[in-house]
């Protein structure tokens, strides 16, 4: 595994954000500073001189996703958007030592008021994803091949939906609900600084190439420089495509800074709390039959909560698009339509078939 990596490294913990929806106007080290075994704080200020703020590597470019917002260290001034986003890494010589002086790190904010945790405040406060950012992210065919695989299937629909005339009816609403990643091993990384100002990294993750683009684009240097080595995962579900390259980043540049190996093992509720969701998603359907309930059309509304940015929610309304009839056939037709919501939690993450799974749900309950 990765944190089996380099025996006698320092041992790096994330110092997490403990509001949302505030302005961080300080956080103080000092104290952690003095405390036994404790080496450095390392914050936006490490970053490397033509380094990148942001941990989504290569994804950063995606037009409509705003993951070119999503910084490996939020620093003083900055509106905090979830409970989780990284402040910075303590840096110590074992693991408890570095894991008890993060605690210590005294924060400060100002509310900008209650946060948004809910599709229903969500709504009612107008904060969605615009239909053009929606409408971008869904275009992304190298977004969708990472996290989907294969493109969706295109069914023999007809051209716009047909209700026969003596059908009739349901309607009700579905609400999925959220769950939370819990893998075998959490986050975890190991940061080793080589010859030439390269950097090796050992990552538990699911997507290699992402993660050489993240560290890279947060160094400053060309991917010559950078070799990452898939250990043992310890569990993923999806919850290590994206989520694992925030760690990656923050461990990389704390050993670039401190020239010398340094490795990352969350503890397991930071981790869930810096962790993306499998996110709720509503259903909101009206459901055509004929008197031998054979079905005849589906007119379903979508929300999906992406989180504080878009990031890859708007390909959940692909899903219902491309899989909403995948099962059972609606002879009148299936008609869709969705929209993406800002709540103040971490961006969404993939688990085990994204939105497939929800959709599939969706269906099942429709027909009991």
């Amino acid at each position: 595994y990765a944190s089996d990596q380099h025996v006698g490294a320092w041992f790096a913990q994330v110092v997490v954000s403990r509001q949302c929806n505030a302005k961080l106007v300080g956080i103080d080290a000092t104290e952690a500073l003095r405390m036994p075994g404790v080496k450095d704080f390392v914050g936006s200020a490490a970053i490397p001189k033509g380094g990148a703020n942001y941990w989504t590597g290569d994804f950063a470019m995606i037009p409509g996703s705003d993951m070119d917002k999503e910084k490996i260290f939020w620093e003083v001034n900055d509106t905090i958007p979830y409970v989780g986003a990284q402040l910075g890494v303590v840096v110590a010589e074992t693991w408890a030592q570095a894991h008890e002086a993060a605690k210590a790190v005294k924060q400060a904010y100002v509310s900008l008021g209650p946060p948004v945790t809910t599709t229903v405040d969500a709504q009612r406060r107008g904060m969605t994803a615009t239909r053009n950012q929606v409408e971008q992210v869904k275009k992304s065919g190298h977004l969708a091949k990472l996290l989907r695989g294969s493109p969706g299937v295109q069914r023999d629909r007809p051209p716009a939906m047909v209700r026969a005339s003596s059908s009739l009816s349901a309607q009700s609403t579905l609400k999925t609900g959220e769950q939370v990643h819990f893998q075998l091993e959490t986050k975890s990384v190991c940061a080793v600084p080589c010859d030439g100002d390269c950097m090796e990294i050992f990552v538990s993750g699911q997507c290699r190439d992402l993660e050489q683009s993240a560290v890279c684009l947060a160094l400053g240097v060309p991917r010559s420089q950078v070799n990452v080595v898939n250990t043992r995962v310890g569990g993923a579900f999806g919850g290590k495509i994206l989520c694992q390259l925030a760690t990656c980043c923050a461990v990389a540049v704390a050993a670039r800074k401190l020239k010398r190996p340094v490795r990352l093992q969350n503890e397991r509720r930071n981790d869930m709390q810096m962790t993306g969701l499998r996110n709720s998603m509503d259903f909101d359907y009206d459901i055509s039959f004929d008197a031998d309930g054979k079905l005849d059309a589906c007119d379903v509304k979508v929300v999906v909560d992406a989180g504080w940015i878009p990031g890859i929610g708007p390909l959940f309304l692909n899903s219902v698009e491309e899989e909403g009839d995948a099962v059972f056939k609606f002879p009148g037709g299936l008609k869709t339509s969705g929209q993406v919501l800002i709540t103040n939690k971490a961006a969404i993450s993939a688990m085990r078939a994204p939105a497939t799974m929800q959709t599939s749900i969706f269906t099942s309950a429709a027909l009991e």
